[in-house]
């Protein structure tokens, strides 16, 4: 059922999705022991949430950080880069161009 809810709905295009992998390593899933199955599927549903989460799914051999979303930090391929620091009220706003720096 998650394997089936990854690959479809709004998750099919989440940067960083685990589907493919997780499409792989389904018989070697099925082959594991009932609580290493359990603490799998655990980490799995961390792939689901909202807030940037990692998934530890060493034992299925992918890794111990599977799912995590990461911003590039180069902004030299952009032509715009705008910092926009904005008072709580709204009322002040100071704009700094990134690129000009």
């Amino acid at each position: 059922m998650l394997l089936a809810k990854s690959g479809n709905n709004l998750y099919k295009n989440r940067p960083a999705s685990q589907t493919t992998d997780l499409q792989e390593q389904r018989e070697f899933f099925e082959k594991l022991s009932l609580a290493n199955q359990i603490h799998v599927i655990g980490e799995v549903l961390k792939l689901f949430k909202c807030a940037s989460a990692s998934a530890n799914l060493k034992l299925l051999d992918k890794g111990n950080a599977c799912g995590v979303i990461k911003v590039s930090n180069n902004i030299l391929k952009f032509k715009q880069c705008v910092l926009i620091n904005q008072s709580p009220t709204g009322v002040f706003e100071q704009e700094v161009d990134l690129m000009k720096l």
